[in-house]
């Protein structure tokens, strides 16, 4: 088996990814020029004739040129900066001219199913200034040098346990979270209960980054964990999200650990097979998650669905789903029938960190379901709670609350703390599982901009619970150590 991992094809595939090649460097820096140009002239000729597309398109170069450029100077290792690039490029750019492009023809209910065609242009615009506001605000913060196990500051959080002991703890961790999560009574923890369903990809991600490439039963390991977190998101969760969530995590600690070198190993196969099996039930997922009951119905159903799909070969597709002018565009026709909400969307944080056990009646925070129910996508249930939920994006929340200033200024400012956020947990070193575990969310949110504002309140509310759990251990350990005698001076030593 061993081997197997230094075959030659492999062995080639890892001196190609090595960035310290200087015909590699050549060619990367071309590439990155060449998406500099390309940019530029796209622009002009997509404000020229007011294109939609092919600013979508413009600014899919842009924001890749950001990636590969971040890429570079990082030596291919992973940085909130390239992530969020790479999210934007995707969700804000590419997919979203795919979506326009189909307006009009034959397949545009494969991505198009509430869209304002009138305000393409806009909703463009607004996906792209957010996107370069979001990552400048990153790009200006974050750690761009890790350093590992360096001396801690005052708002650096961390916890380094021995090496022989690091595994244990993790694994200890994830069985806790899965018990607390089945059984115990989160519901009116609030953050506490945000934080306590995170801990089982956390702990996916604190176990991908240990592992070198040559183990074997560690790796099998990481395995059983997302077929078992997927799995169980299959059968039991709402939220298609969490299907994928546990892989993304693997691939998130595996690639801090081990840099672009790891897309060349074989380790990524069971990864790229979970997501293909993920894409190939996204849309069913979405049919049927509120009418099916959980368990093992819910793999019959599904089953059928696919077969009708098959028939039918016309439903909404995953491309449709991860692009956002459908919600940008419905963000732009409410500003423009309502004009600017003034902050209406984010009453929440003056009330978000009160725990719910100390406010019983403290309002529901789900501002995807207003969203959902201001554009008319859905129903209002007997329960009191509304039948769909659609986020505005980060950019969108901004534009559709304060505007064009508004938006660029609110994605900076995001952007700064989640990269002064990683420039805090960002060097402890593979044993430091508190810090680790913030930098695993760093990282997530990061893949996930496309949301809205409510996943920057977890990460605060983790961060800021850690930092004060942090200084108090801090002081109690100041507190307990005896007094130490001052030191001698020669100078003043009795002769």
């Amino acid at each position: 088996m061993n081997q197997l991992f230094h075959s030659s094809p492999l062995r080639n595939a890892n001196q190609a990814l090595n960035y310290e090649s200087g015909s590699l460097k050549v060619y990367l820096l071309s590439l990155l020029l060449l998406l500099r140009g390309l940019t530029l002239a796209i622009t002009l000729i997509a404000l020229l004739t007011n294109d939609p597309v092919l600013i979508g398109i413009a600014g899919g170069m842009m924001f890749s040129s950001f990636a590969l450029g971040s890429g570079l100077k990082s030596r291919g290792h992973l940085r909130p900066s390239t992530i969020v690039a790479a999210t934007f490029a995707l969700q804000f750019a590419f997919t979203n001219a795919i979506a326009m492009s189909a307006y009009n023809k034959p397949s545009e209910s494969r991505y198009l199913i509430y869209a304002h065609p009138e305000f393409f242009f806009t909703a463009s615009l607004i996906g792209l200034a957010g996107g370069l506001a979001l990552w400048l605000g990153i790009a200006l913060t974050e750690q761009r040098r890790i350093s590992m196990n360096s001396s801690a500051g005052l708002l650096q959080v961390r916890l380094i346990v021995p090496e022989r002991m690091t595994r244990p703890i993790i694994l200890a961790v994830l069985i806790a979270s899965i018990i607390l999560n089945a059984f115990a009574p989160i519901e009116k923890l609030g953050i506490l209960r945000d934080i306590v369903s995170l801990l089982p990809f956390l702990t996916v991600f604190l176990w991908a980054r240990l592992l070198d490439l040559k183990e074997r039963s560690a790796w099998i390991f990481l395995y059983v964990m997302i077929t078992g977190l997927a799995a169980h998101a299959f059968f039991f969760s709402f939220l298609r999200i969490s299907m994928i969530m546990p892989v993304v995590f693997a691939a998130l600690g595996l690639l801090f650990a081990h840099g672009l070198k790891f897309l060349a190993s074989v380790r990524i196969v069971p990864l790229a097979f979970l997501l293909i099996l993920f894409a190939s039930v996204f849309t069913v997922f979405g049919d049927i998650r509120h009418s099916a009951s959980v368990g093992v119905e819910r793999y019959y159903i599904i089953r059928d669905k696919l077969q009708e799909e098959e028939e039918e070969d016309d439903h909404f597709t995953l491309i449709g789903r991860i692009s956002t002018v459908n919600q940008l565009t419905q963000v732009v026709r409410l500003t423009d029938e309502n004009g600017f909400y003034g902050g209406a969307t984010l009453d929440y944080l003056t009330y978000v960190f009160i725990p719910r056990f100390l406010w019983a009646d403290k309002p529901i925070i789900a501002k995807g379901q207003w969203f959902a129910a201001e554009i008319g996508q859905g129903s209002w249930l007997e329960s009191g709670l509304f039948s769909n939920s659609i986020n505005m994006t980060i950019p969108g929340e901004f534009y559709l609350n304060f505007g064009w200033i508004g938006t660029i200024l609110g994605c900076f400012v995001v952007g700064a703390i989640l990269g002064l956020i990683h420039r805090a947990v960002a060097s402890g070193g593979p044993n430091d599982l508190v810090g680790g575990a913030i930098l695993a969310y760093v990282f997530w949110i990061s893949t996930t901009l496309g949301a809205d504002l409510q996943i920057m309140v977890t990460l605060l509310g983790m961060y800021l619970l850690f930092v004060a759990i942090s200084f108090a251990l801090h002081v109690l350990k100041e507190f307990g150590r005896p007094p130490q005698a001052p030191p001698i001076s020669v100078l003043s030593h009795p002769s």
